[in-house]
């Protein structure tokens, strides 16, 4: 942006697609009848504003609008979950005469993922009885950092290690989603990197204004083999705080397996 007129955001990096997300037209178009959840994050310079909408067949669901204040980079997020049909489409509109920005370090997302089905979806896998109860526990896992000061340091520092080969130990892959929240005092900046083997995937970043307590959020879907890993690190200094209400969170949680068919005697055997 801007532009005179709203616009369909697309997104140039896309780490995970079950071929319902199209990056060149940046619509979601939902595969089978079912519950789904949406997030979004959109990063700009406050010297303008940034107006996202998120659609769904047109109309508008709900959104973020940051007006221009200031000279600071900063990041609004929101999200939804939805009742879709199948061929409903769902897609990002940045409003018109507003600005949004990103860069290598992808502050700015938009993250779709099937909660359930709904009625009349057909043909998908059943998890044993096994599976359900370690899901069940998995879903309730949550990593944050512990209560501390505000901190900061030279080099990035390993917040904490979501090690999936440990603790989704039953499965050698699947889908996962990520959240992420950093609170600070502004007087500091913050800036904080959700990490995959070593590689930066998506991230924040408060640039130090004013003096207020103040929190930024981001999150993405990833597809994961067993044994990777997955991690938050703070970025050179900057700080971070939290106390006992627990601002700073890191959550992961399974969305579903992924298994491989493999013709067997005349059927189809999944393999784990």
């Amino acid at each position: 942006g801007p532009t005179n007129a709203e616009i369909i955001l697309t997104y140039k990096h896309v780490y995970f697609n079950s071929d319902s997300y199209n990056p060149a037209t940046g619509i979601f178009t939902a595969p089978v009848r079912g519950v789904y959840y949406f997030s979004f994050s959109g990063h700009n310079l406050s010297t303008r504003p940034v107006g996202l909408r998120l659609m769904k067949n047109g109309e508008q669901m709900v959104t973020v609008y940051n007006h221009a204040a200031g000279n600071r980079y900063e990041t609004a997020t929101n999200g939804m979950t939805l009742q879709l049909a199948a061929g409903d489409q769902v897609y990002m509109r940045l409003r018109a005469n507003t600005w949004i920005y990103d860069n290598v370090n992808n502050h700015s997302t938009f993250i779709a993922q099937v909660r359930g089905p709904g009625a009349g979806a057909r043909n998908e896998h059943r998890p044993s009885r096994g599976e359900r109860a370690q899901r069940k526990k998995t879903n309730k896992t949550r990593c944050q950092t512990q209560s501390q000061p505000a901190r900061h340091g030279d080099h990035d520092k390993i917040l904490s290690i979501f090690s999936l080969g440990v603790i989704y130990y039953f499965l050698s892959q699947g889908v996962y989603y990520f959240s992420f929240s950093g609170h600070n005092l502004s007087t500091k900046p913050m800036g904080l990197r959700l990490m995959k083997n070593g590689e930066q995937m998506v991230t924040v970043y408060n640039h130090a204004a004013g003096n207020r307590y103040e929190t930024a959020t981001n999150g993405m879907t990833l597809r994961l083999e067993a044994g990777d890993q997955v991690y938050m690190r703070i970025r050179p200094d900057t700080w971070i705080v939290d106390n006992v209400n627990n601002h700073s969170t890191f959550i992961g949680h399974l969305l579903f397996s992924l298994k491989t068919p493999r013709p067997h005697k005349g059927r189809v055997t999944w393999l784990h």
